[in-house]
């Protein structure tokens, strides 16, 4: 039941040897379930998402880090105590940001629930940000395992423990779902490799790679190329 976040940076010690050094941990919740880097680019500060889970009331936070800090001889601690934070219905199972903002973060949740945030100064209260809940939709009947964003940012790919994905757009902060498929066993975790095509990882280490363009009407059983293999993505 961890229930702390660790950076640990990569040192070189000599051109042979290389080690990780911890930078430091933060107690953050009670017990985390999955933390996330934002991926944006450019002078937006880096975010570390974190999702806890096995309370009544779980909750999704946003922390910053600071560029300094992250250097293995930096006295400063590089995570910040959460930037905003809000509670979220069942265990928070995924997250993600936004690949265009990290103001932007998604949250999965155990109830089948997907949720868009974003970071907000408060205007009451000088230095002080609140996360925005955009939308809170059920599109899964059961648990969602995984949660991932295109390469654009204006589709969403997830996937449950009862074999179903989903492909959703993104339209200024609206959500529009295509009809779900479902495959014979659950699916652990599904990743986008550009905006028609995306792997899923279910059961027994299958890798099955999807083309959404296929994914309609009678098509739907040529969607499926499946490759043996081992582990996760």
């Amino acid at each position: 039941n961890l229930c702390r976040v660790e950076i640990a940076a990569r040192h070189a010690r000599s051109r042979e040897m290389r080690a990780l050094y911890p930078l430091g941990c933060k107690e953050v919740h009670t017990r985390i379930q999955v933390a996330r880097w934002s991926k944006a680019r450019g002078t937006e500060p880096k975010m570390i998402a974190v999702g806890s889970s096995g309370d009544k009331a779980n909750s999704l936070s946003v922390h910053r880090v600071d560029e300094k800090g992250l250097t293995s001889n930096s006295e400063d601690y590089p995570l910040s105590d959460a930037v905003a934070s809000t509670e979220i219905d069942g265990d928070v199972t995924d997250v993600q940001f936004s690949p265009n903002s990290t103001m932007t973060v998604f949250a999965a949740s155990s109830q089948g629930k997907v949720s868009m945030h974003t970071v907000q100064e408060d205007a009451k209260k000088m230095g002080a940000y609140f996360l925005e809940n955009l939308f809170d939709e059920a599109i899964h009947k059961t648990e969602i395992t995984s949660l991932d964003l295109s390469v654009k940012g204006d589709m969403m790919l997830t996937t449950s423990d009862d074999g179903e994905m989903r492909v959703s757009h993104l339209s200024d902060g609206k959500l529009t779902c295509e009809a779900p498929v479902s495959t014979k066993a659950a699916i652990l975790d599904g990743l986008w490799h550009n905006n028609y095509e995306f792997y899923t990882v279910g059961m027994g280490a299958r890798l099955l790679k999807w083309d959404r363009r296929s994914l309609k009407g009678k098509k739907k059983k040529q969607a499926r190329e499946c490759v043996e293999g081992r582990g996760i993505l």
